[in-house]
Formats: structure tokens, sequence, C-alpha cells
């Protein structure tokens, strides 16, 4: 089963792990502008043609936003880059997963390259419509190929297709949430090295079903430039809300 490593900031950390779920990432709105906008034009090619083409990227890329979400892992909690990024410099945490594909999901890892696809000329200028059986080499070309530099995140993404996988997806208000239940399974949560919560609040928000779920704390190595666990259980940061490390009332909103 492939381990992916969730980061993310402390605001809503225990409701995720109270309700077990993932928020659901719409391309338009994730950091990199160049989301499902891996194909160009030829360079030969005139400019109403030019027009036409990306007229017809930008359509494509607007439905396919509608119909599939993403999330975002990574595939190791090492990287002080994506703690100081995405786990609000430190202060949140890393979710640490085991993934098994159901239907209407599928996992892509993504390549990074400094050159875009060309768009494919053909009578019917159409890209295709994606759905979790399009080859795999398809959706990481289509939708999980980003610019090298990117490349510190080492991502792999869960590509979510809303029509296939109703029973996996909630809507909560505006936004849609991944029940982890049937396709991630939760192995250890890694607090920052700034942390604004505790371990003792984490351990108490997990349901008590019997997982085996390590939880412990993160600190800055001491002889390189990675973020590595601290052992040392007694140096663990308690939350800054509770002297006494129970921590009942840390539930942010």
């Amino acid at each position: 089963m492939p381990t992916l490593c969730y980061f993310m900031p402390s605001k809503h950390l225990i409701s995720n792990l109270q309700n077990r779920h993932l928020k659901i990432s719409r391309f338009n709105e994730c950091n990199d502008v160049f989301e499902l906008g891996n194909f160009r034009a030829p360079e030969k090619t005139d400019i109403p043609t030019k027009r036409e083409i990306r007229t017809e990227i930008r359509d494509w890329s607007a439905k396919a936003n509608e119909k599939m979400g993403l999330i975002c892992f990574s595939n190791h909690h090492y990287s002080p880059l994506m703690w100081a990024h995405y786990a609000d410099q430190n202060r949140g945490a890393c979710l640490v997963f085991e993934y098994e594909e159901k239907p209407g999901v599928k996992l892509a890892e993504v390549n990074y390259t400094r050159n875009r696809h060309v768009f494919p000329l053909r009578e019917a200028q159409t890209l295709p419509l994606l759905t979790s059986e399009t080859p795999l080499g398809d959706l990481i070309i289509h939708c999980a190929t980003k610019e090298l530099d990117w490349s510190y995140e080492e991502e792999q993404r869960l590509l979510i297709f809303f029509d296939e996988a109703k029973t996996l997806v909630k809507d909560v208000g505006c936004l849609k949430f991944l029940k982890w239940e049937d396709v991630l399974t939760l192995k250890e949560v890694y607090l920052g090295a700034k942390p604004d919560c505790c371990v003792e609040a984490i351990k108490g928000a997990l349901p008590k079903n019997g997982e085996d779920v390590n939880v412990t704390q993160k600190r800055a190595a001491f002889r390189d430039f990675r973020i590595v666990t601290q052992e040392n259980s007694g140096r663990h940061k308690a939350c800054k809300d509770s002297h006494d490390c129970s921590c009942p009332k840390f539930n942010p909103t």
C-alpha cells in the first residue's frame, strides 16, 4: 500500500480527525495557476487556430474542474519547505495514511517538467472526458503535471471523480470532503516543531475504534536540514491553551 503524507494547519485538525474526512480541493483554487493547463498550441500554428486551441483548453478545464477534485499528498514528512508552506510554518500537522484504491478515485504521482505538452491537432479539437478508467499515464498528462520548480513537494495526488465516488464524498455547504474510511487508513499523526496543538489533544480526538495510530511531535534536525521526529516525549510541547496538556477545549473555529 502506498504511504501518503498530508500536511495541514492546526485550525481544522481536530475536526478532520473527529469527522474522519479531508477537504477536496478544486483545481481552479490551487496555488498553481497552470492546473489543468498542461497543453499549449503548436509553434507553427496561425493566430486564429491558436486562439481556438486556447478557448478549447479553457472550456475543457472548466468542465474537468466541475467533474473532479483532488487531495494533495507528499511522499515523506521531512521537508522543511512542506512544513513551512502547508503546515502553517510548523504550527500544524502531517497525517500519514496508507492508501487502498477504490472505484471513483485514482492515485497519480505528479510529473515535473520544464515543457508543456503540445495540443494534439485534429479535426475535432477536443480534450477527452476524464474518468477513473482513463489510463493513468493520460491522467498524469492532463491533470497531474507541474513545472519542475514544484518538485520539492514530491506530490502524489488523489483524484476524486464526483459522479463515480458519490458514496465517498460528502457535501458541507459549498465544500466537498472525502470520507477517508474506505480509501485511507490513518497510521501516524506528526505535530509540527512549533505546534498550536498537543499530542494529548490529538489522541483525545481519535475515535476509540482500536486503530493503532502513532501520535508524536517533530523538531528541527541537529545535523542537516530536515524536520525529524522528537523521540524524547518529555520535550513535547504542551498546547498553548492548556498547562496540563489535556486540552479538552482545543477545538478552534
